[in-house]
C-alpha cells in the first residue's frame, strides 16, 4: 500500500509543476517538496527491515565481516563500506549509508538537468522505485549519473576516476565507459531507427548470435561471468514473475513508447538542445545494451539500468514545447495512466519482497 501511496502523491505533485500551478505564498514550494520527498525515500530505504531484492545476500555478508576491509566476496568499495559499518555501527546505518549514495547523486543530477525535477523525480520512483531498495549497483549506478556533469564539461580523467570508483561497487561499471564519446555526438533518427529495428530483429530470432557478440566485447572474463548467469538462469529468472521472452516483449515495448514517440515531436530541438542530445543518446545505447543481453539472461539485462537513467529526463522535454494547456493537461493523465501500468508491472515483479513494508523499530 505504501508504495502506490508515494506513487499517487508524487503524480498529483508533478501534474501540478508541469500545469505550471503556483503558490504565491511559497514560491519555491516545488524546490522544497522535491527535496523533502528525497529524505522520505533515504528513511524508507534506510529504516526498512526485509524488503527489497537480495536481503538475505547482503545482511549475511553484512554479518560475515568482522574487521574493516576492502577484501571479501564482493567488490572492494562495497566491502570497505560494509565492513566499516558492520565493525562500529549496525545494518540499518549500512542501509542509509546506501541509500544516501544511491539516492543523492542521481538526485543532484536530476535537479540540475529536468526541466521539471519533481516529474522526473516521478518517472524515476515509477520505473525503478527511485533506488529506495538499494544494493551495490545502485550505488555505481548514482555515481554514473554524478559523472554526467564531467561528461558534460569534456573531463576525461574526472570521469574516469568517477567510474573506477563505482566499479569497486560493482564491476559491471565499466559498461558505462563508451558513454563519455557519445554525449557530444548528434546521430540521425534514421540512424537511431535502423540500429535499433535491426537489433530487434536478430534479438528475437537469435539468441546464440548475441552471445557470440558479448563474447567477442567482453573477452574471458566477461565470457566466465556471463555462463555463470547462464547456469544460474536455467531454470528461473532470478526470482522474477516473467519470463524471459516476456521480459524481452515487455522491454522492448517500453522502450519503443519512452524513445520513439518523443522522438518524433523533440528531434529537432535535439539540434538546439546539446543536454536533450546527449540524454537521448544515452537512453540509444540503453536501448542498445537491452537488446544484446537481454535474451541471453534477464541478469544481465541489469547492464542496460545504468543509461536508464535518461529515461526520467526525457518525457519531461516534452512539456517544454508548446502545448496548448488543455492538450498539457491530457498528456500528463495519458502519461502517468502509462506509468501507473507500468509501476503495477514492477511491483507485481518481486511483490512479496515489498510489500508490507517492515520497519526496523518494529521487529
Amino acid at each position: 500500500m505504501y508504495l502506490y501511496i508515494i506513487f499517487t502523491l508524487l503524480a498529483i505533485l508533478s501534474f501540478f509543476q508541469i500545469a505550471n500551478y503556483k503558490i504565491k505564498q511559497y514560491p519555491h514550494f516545488y524546490d522544497f517538496s522535491y527535496w523533502i520527498w528525497i529524505w522520505i525515500l533515504i528513511f524508507i530505504s534506510g529504516f526498512r527491515w526485509e524488503n527489497g531484492t537480495d536481503w538475505d545476500t547482503y545482511y549475511t555478508y553484512f554479518n560475515w565481516l568482522k574487521d574493516v576491509t576492502c577484501i571479501g566476496y564482493m567488490e572492494p568499495g562495497f566491502t570497505l563500506l560494509t565492513s566499516f559499518n558492520s565493525h562500529y555501527f549496525n545494518y540499518t546505518t549500512q542501509l542509509t549509508s546506501i541509500a544516501i549514495l544511491s539516492i543523492v547523486p542521481i538526485a543532484l543530477q536530476y535537479k540540475r538537468i529536468s526541466p521539471y525535477p519533481l516529474f522526473s523525480l516521478f518517472i524515476w520512483y515509477a520505473t525503478n522505485f527511485a533506488n529506495i531498495f538499494s544494493v551495490r549497483q545502485t550505488i555505481a549506478i548514482s555515481l554514473f549519473v554524478f559523472s554526467w556533469k564531467f561528461i558534460e564539461e569534456k573531463k576525461l580523467w574526472r570521469f574516469l576516476i568517477t567510474i573506477a570508483i563505482a566499479m569497486s561497487f560493482h564491476l559491471t561499471a565499466f559498461v558505462v565507459i563508451p558513454t563519455y564519446f557519445i554525449w557530444h555526438r548528434y546521430f540521425s533518427a534514421r540512424f537511431y531507427i535502423i540500429v535499433l529495428s535491426i537489433l530487434t530483429l536478430i534479438s528475437f530470432s537469435s539468441e546464440g548470435l548475441m552471445q557470440n557478440i558479448i563474447y567477442a566485447i567482453g573477452g574471458d572474463l566477461f565470457k566466465e561471468k556471463l555462463e555463470f548467469y547462464m547456469e544460474q538462469n536455467a531454470d528461473s529468472t532470478f526470482g522474477s514473475a516473467y519470463s524471459t521472452s516476456q521480459i524481452l516483449i515487455r522491454g522492448s515495448v517500453n522502450r519503443i513508447f519512452l524513445f520513439f514517440i518523443p522522438l518524433i515531436f523533440l528531434n529537432k530541438l535535439r539540434l538546439e538542445n546539446s543536454r536533450l542530445n546527449a540524454i537521448y543518446n544515452f537512453y540509444f545505447y540503453s536501448y542498445v545494451l537491452f537488446l544484446i543481453v537481454s535474451p541471453i539472461s534477464p541478469a544481465l539485462g541489469r547492464l542496460g539500468t545504468y543509461t536508464d537513467m535518461a529515461q526520467a529526463l526525457l518525457i519531461p522535454y516534452l512539456f517544454t514545447i508548446r502545448i496548448d494547456k488543455k492538450n498539457t493537461y491530457l498528456l500528463i493523465v495519458l502519461i502517468i495512466f502509462y506509468f501507473i501500468i507500468r509501476f503495477k508491472g514492477i511491483v507485481f515483479n518481486y511483490y512479496d519482497l515489498y510489500i508490507p513494508y517492515n520497519f526496523v523499530l518494529f521487529q
